[in-house]
């Protein structure tokens, strides 16, 4: 199987304020004042790279230095300033082979933990791994912070390593959810958990979301590995409206999956990584 994807994402703005206000008009439908946005100005790209699936030395190894290479060498050219690995990195043989390799970049790099780490047992080992990244991440990125970890999951009657954190980044707030359920199940493990319980997920996210407030709207992007509403699994009937509810905010784009950034979807091209600029 051929896993590996790469994204490049642009960030864009109105080109002034001004423009933004000037172009206004009221709806004949309803009566509302619509506003028209000028012409967007570019601020800033930052590559995703999804699904690297390193479990040793061998061809996903190789694909994933394929990346780092590709990336280092256009990072100039698409204004590239941070690059996220959104999940599913390494487990088994695989955690200081990816480590070393996503090491190479010169670019500030986001490590995102995913289910196949979970579900070999490999939490604590990602955790350990990835950490001294996490404390360079610190000094390199904006407000960078991270959950306590371990934390109890009363849910599976033991320690959980949720990789829970936010930074900022040119006005927008990140935030990277661990949504990744913690059973141990070829088809449940596939499915996302809001980890509702102290020191879990989503009262951190909810605090997260709160102290954004004084953030422009659509200024929020939410990084996971696994989709919410999308995929083999997806969130009780329950929880996906409580997420809908948190996350249907000004602050957020319109929809609650628009900006949220997830993937379990693995692409790779016979000439190198896949890339898109959006």
């Amino acid at each position: 199987m051929r896993l590996v994807s790469l994204l490049i994402l642009a960030g864009c703005s109105p080109d002034s304020p001004t423009q933004k206000e000037a172009d206004t008009s009221l709806s004949e439908d309803s009566g509302t004042r619509v506003i028209e946005e000028g012409p967007l100005e570019h601020q800033f790209s930052i590559a995703v790279v999804a699904d690297p699936h390193v479990v040793g030395p061998g061809e996903h190894a190789d694909r994933l230095n394929a990346a780092v290479d590709w990336i280092e060498e256009h990072a100039e050219e698409l204004d590239l300033q941070l690059v996220v690995i959104l999940g599913d990195i390494c487990w088994n043989d695989g955690f200081t082979i990816a480590h070393d390799s996503l090491n190479r970049l010169t670019l500030p790099w986001v490590p995102v933990m995913g289910d196949n780490v979970i579900q070999t047992g490999g939490e604590a080992t990602f955790h350990s791994t990835f950490h001294d990244q996490m404390d360079r991440l610190s000094s390199d990125l904006e407000g960078f912070s991270m959950a306590p970890a371990p934390v109890y999951n009363p849910e599976r009657g033991h320690d959980s390593w949720l990789q829970n954190f936010s930074f900022s980044h040119n006005g927008l707030q990140f935030i990277s959810a661990d949504w990744s359920s913690r059973e141990v199940h070829p088809l449940w493990g596939e499915t996302p958990d809001l980890h509702n319980f102290e020191g879990g997920t989503w009262p951190w996210l909810t605090e997260q979301l709160a102290a954004t407030t004084d953030h422009k709207d659509n200024g929020v992007v939410l990084l996971s590995h696994m989709p919410l509403f999308e995929g083999p699994g997806g969130l009780v009937t329950e929880e996906a409206e409580q997420a809908v509810s948190l996350l249907s905010s000004p602050r957020m784009p319109s929809g609650p999956t628009s900006r949220a950034t997830s993937t379990s979807t693995h692409r790779w091209t016979g000439n190198g990584p896949e890339s898109k600029s959006t």
